[in-house]
């Protein structure tokens, strides 16, 4: 503007191309070299804003390290050195911080890594709102915009950048909504503006950074594999922020979204539980941000659309693929939904169908002239439905942290190999035969069983090896467990004998039982729980000794539902819409709303559980023709009156745990696949919890992360007696999916159930009533006489 430019957004960055005149931007003096190494390499630089900066901003430091490449795959564009900016007061609710003086120490961000081997310095040169900007607060609908310049020196060169933040009215309280935008000439920071005015109103202050080469900020983007994004993401949230741990959340965009999770996996303790995505690109995860996302309790909402509008730029969701391929790994971290925009087509197939109407997200170019050096910049246009439902994932309780159970800490063999007898949980493994395409593929065996030798029991327990038959890999894949039966495969009789008719007498007894069969895709899990006719599988033989081994008094009830993508389905009444949902009940946990009938006989109750699983969802995979796409929960409850006040009887059949790349998933099976992996992993923390610290349960265990864990909590650390059946095979190509299994099966052994502190209670309970009986009672000897109590009253 000083230089009288007819275009003064280019000025700043060099506008020698529209009136030959050049701008210059002061040089940037770094920190001195003690003042670097006492901060730990610091995003710092000797310039500051003008002198009615406020006294209460904070520089801080941020030393951190990037291996990974830029997503931002943007083709470098010429431009000149950016020019100097004139200096202004710092914002009072969002702060612009001056640097600190040379040599002085500035405070690190609480560094988790090892340091940054060239600083990064970062500049506020002070507050520069653009005559835009009164347009762009008018257009999103939020108090006043104002606007920063500030300059990064990253490897040696100088990047002049565009802040832009909004006030919450009600004075913020350190919370900060970051937002990134994406790729494109047309995105900036103003991207998310139509959310903005929820945020404030929720008490978030705004913050929306223009990117290099977007926006208001210089012509030149980051050259492209520089891995820098993240530290201008760090840069920014240093200088503007207070950094109390936890108070700022994301909404990024596409490249924005990479910067993102880069920059969290390097300072996850600033970022706060909850963060919204948009068509995630990346070229490389970074391997700390899974650890990250659970060691901080953090989890992330993620829309997926092919363009958002008809005027975008081309766009379709298999540009996510890296991203959607991890989703196999956080998916439990993920809250996502694939989507299509108004008058947008699927450009990427498999994608399962949208199940929100189109308007709940689209988006639309906004004209606002001088907010981007286009004349109309893009942002999304969401309805007040889905503005509603972001607002609520955000003020959501913030996960709790998944401890990472230590090698120390964590059991290294199974309970039984330390000598210890666990009779409330009892571990199996079922090595299924051979299938066709293994044996056609010559796959050698890799597993081993035999008896463990001068054991105190028959049978005894039995150890099982799992090793690289190639011998190609390294010693350490691999392992020996020792658990109580391994099958190989075992006749169903057999499995029946060892596992479910001891479970089925204690039921008798009393006591809640607990039966479920556990491994990857494809190993038979199924077969071993419900088994073709003639080879009857658990349900069949269990509920067959049930009816013949219960009381005349006694009735039987049952409720079948399946889990699929996260929701109960009721296969007893599979044309209903019910919601429903998992409660606990005075004796054992059930799902309220699904049917509790009543069997007559076996043969009835079993042609019921038939038909009910002939509505399973199931679908053909890479690793299974018959792949169960669901969990199927069968809850049996024996009463001798109302069913609440009975003892429960679990039958579970999980679904098989998959890895996309073999299993071939794609389109709906890849929902599928993450969401039965979302359920398994929250049953793996569940166990972790139960034994992490060598043994002992953790003082709180995250039964209620998932449905599946909640229906489960008795038969898993809780009130029943339980047997958990891995399925495993031994050919040599699944030995990674088997080990896995096995080491699943190794922590399970050490899980305590409480059933025989509920045994001991429900025996105190039955002695005082019987106490209680015979003092209201009179007993006569033979002659007519006799004495008796006389109750209260």
């Amino acid at each position: 503007r000083e230089l009288g430019c007819r275009s003064w957004q280019r000025a700043r960055c060099g506008c020698s191309q529209l009136c030959g005149r050049s701008s210059e931007m002061p040089p940037v003096k770094n920190a001195s070299t003690s003042a670097l190494s006492a901060a730990g390499a610091a995003l710092v630089g000797s310039q500051g804003p003008g002198p009615s900066a406020s006294p209460a901003a904070k520089a801080k430091a941020k030393a951190s390290t990037a291996a990974d490449e830029l997503a931002v795959l943007l083709d470098a564009a010429p431009g000149a050195a950016p020019a100097a900016a004139p200096a202004a007061a710092a914002p009072t609710a969002i702060s612009a911080a001056p640097p600190p003086a040379s040599g002085a120490s500035a405070g690190a961000l609480g560094v988790r890594r090892a340091k940054l081997e060239q600083p990064v310095p970062f500049e506020v040169a002070g507050e520069a709102s653009l005559p835009s900007d009164e347009a762009l607060a008018s257009a999103a609908g939020v108090g006043p915009v104002r606007g920063w310049r500030c300059r990064a020196t990253l490897n040696g060169e100088v990047w002049e950048i565009h802040v832009r933040g909004v006030s919450a009215p009600s004075g913020g309280g350190g919370k900060v909504a970051l937002c990134l935008h994406g790729l494109g000439q047309d995105r900036c920071g103003a991207f998310w503006m139509k959310f903005w005015p929820a945020l404030c109103e929720a008490g978030y202050d705004i913050l929306a950074l223009d990117m290099p080469g977007h926006g208001a900020s210089c012509e030149r983007p980051l050259p492209a594999r520089a891995s820098q994004d993240e530290l201008l993401v760090l840069a920014v949230v240093a200088a503007f922020t207070d950094q109390t741990p936890g108070q700022v959340c994301c909404f990024a965009d596409t490249g924005g979204a990479a910067a993102f999770m880069r920059a969290y996996a390097l300072q996850p303790d600033v970022f706060a539980g909850h963060h919204v995505l948009s068509n995630p690109i990346i070229g490389t995860i970074p391997d700390a941000l899974k650890t990250a996302l659970e060691h901080e309790g953090t989890d992330l909402k993620v829309f997926f659309a092919d363009g958002w509008a008809k005027s975008d730029q081309p766009f379709t969701i298999a540009t996510s693929g890296v991203f959607l391929e991890y989703l196999e790994q956080i998916g439990d971290r993920i809250d996502y939904l694939f989507h299509k925009a108004p008058g947008m087509t699927a450009k990427t197939p498999g994608i399962p169908p949208p199940t929100k109407p189109p308007e709940y997200l689209a988006g639309a170019p906004i004209t606002v002239a001088g907010v981007s050096r286009n004349r109309t910049f893009f942002c999304l246009t969401p309805c007040e439905e889905c503005v509603s439902d972001v607002m609520v994932y955000l003020q959501a309780p913030r996960r709790a942290p998944v401890k990472e159970a230590s090698l120390i800490s964590a059991p290294q063999m199974t309970a039984l190999e330390r000598g210890e007898v666990n009779e409330t949980f009892r571990v199996f493994v079922r090595v299924r035969p051979y299938l066709q395409r293994e044996e056609k593929a010559g796959s050698k065996p890799c597993v081993s069983v035999k008896d463990v030798e001068d054991f105190p029991r028959d049978p005894p327990p039995q150890r099982i090896q799992i090793r690289d038959p190639s011998g190609t890999r390294h010693a350490s894949v691999g392992g020996d467990f020792v658990f109580d039966r391994v099958f190989e495969p075992g006749s169903q009789d057999d499995v029946f004998d060892s596992v479910g008719k001891p479970l089925v007498q204690t039921m008798f007894q009393g006591s809640n039982v607990t039966m479920f069969a556990y491994g990857q895709t494809g190993t038979g899990k199924t077969f071993t729980m419900e088994g073709p006719p003639g080879q009857e599988g658990l349900i069949h033989k269990c509920i067959h000794l049930l009816f013949s081994g219960k009381s005349s008094t006694q009735s039987v009830y049952f409720q079948y539902v399946q889990l699929y993508n996260e929701d109960f389905k009721d296969l007893l009444d599979p044309d209903s819409h019910k919601k429903l949902a998992v409660e606990e009940g005075p004796n054992f946990m059930q799902v309220r709303g699904a049917i509790m009938a009543e069997a007559a006989s076996p043969e009835a109750m079993l042609q019921q559980v038939a038909v009910g699983a002939s509505f399973r969802a199931s679908g053909k995979t890479n690793m299974n023709d018959a792949s169960s796409r669901s969990h199927a929960i069968l809850s049996v409850v024996l009463s001798e009156s109302e069913p609440e006040k009975g003892s429960a009887m679990y039958l579970v059949d999980l679904a098989g745990s998959e890895r996309v790349k073999r299993s071939g998933a794609t389109g709906a099976a890849f929902t599928e696949a993450a969401n039965i992996n979302m359920a398994l992993s929250a049953l793996g923390r569940v166990v972790v919890g139960l034994v992490e610290n060598d043994g002992k349960r953790a003082a709180h265990i995250a039964y209620k992360d998932n449905p599946l864990t909640y229906l489960l909590k008795s038969g898993i650390g809780g009130n029943s007696r339980t047997a958990l059946i891995c399925c495993i095979t031994a050919a040599e190509d699944s030995l990674d999916e088997s080990l896995n299994t096995l080491r699943f099966a190794l922590q399970a052994s050490h899980v305590k159930n409480k059933v025989a502190a509920k045994e001991k209670k429900d025996q105190k309970a039955a002695a005082a009533s019987k106490i209680e009986d015979s003092a209201n009672s009179l007993e006569l000897a033979a002659d007519g006489t006799g004495t008796g109590a006389l109750g209260a009253g």
